[in-house]
């Protein structure tokens, strides 16, 4: 647990729903704002929200470019600044947004 990274994710202006996921985000991480071996399941159990709304709020999350998707469980948080840079790109060739829909159709029935 890392006070600075918590302060970055706390001050992001964001829905209240994006923020809770954000926060729980940065509560796992590291002081590089790498989080590691948090599943959607575990995120659920945090937040409190269902899985459909964490799956959500990650789509929003990585389209603002405040998260990098890296793996399955892994997850980047794009700290240094107030303002979040463009959306990362997640895999070569392929959009934050591609690389998240992707992600969603592997772990959705």
């Amino acid at each position: 647990m890392n006070t600075a990274v918590m302060s970055w994710a706390w001050k992001q202006r964001l829905p209240r729903a994006d923020k809770r996921l954000l926060f729980v985000l940065a509560v796992g991480a590291d002081a590089t704002g790498l989080i590691r071996h948090l599943t959607i399941s575990q995120l659920v159990a945090k937040t409190g929200m269902s899985s459909r709304n964490v799956h959500q709020c990650l789509s929003r999350l990585i389209a603002a470019g405040l998260i990098q998707w890296l793996d399955s469980d892994c997850y980047r948080l794009n700290i240094g600044s107030d303002s979040p840079s463009p959306a990362p790109v997640a895999a070569k060739g392929a959009s934050a947004r591609q690389t998240m829909v992707v992600y969603l159709r592997k772990r959705l029935p």
